[in-house]
């Protein structure tokens, strides 16, 4: 009964580990070094990652999970064209939540 007992915890353990590491190893993904575009990095993003844009001139994206977007301090990065708003209205946003 006893071994039971600890190959439950030890599983319940190995459950908890799991999932916290999960959320720990929140990855780091960079525009363009990782991805061609803000869109490809974001599509392939999982919840808690980070994005970061290097320099240059870029089009916005729909963003469809929780993630920190980040452009270059220096302010080097540039959003030329957006997202379709939506609707009937010819309206374009950078980032569409």
């Amino acid at each position: 009964m006893k071994m039971k007992g600890l190959i439950v915890t030890f599983l319940l353990f190995l459950s908890a580990v799991a999932v916290l590491g999960t959320q720990l190893g929140a990855a780091i993904i960079t525009v363009p070094g990782d991805y061609a575009t803000i869109q490809q990095a974001v599509d392939n993003a999982h919840p808690g990652d980070t994005i970061i844009v290097a320099s240059g001139v870029y089009s916005g994206a729909t963003i469809d999970k929780k993630i920190i977007l980040h452009g270059d301090p220096g302010g080097g990065s540039h959003i030329t064209s957006g997202v379709h708003y939506g609707g009937s209205a010819a309206l374009d946003t950078a980032f569409h939540l």
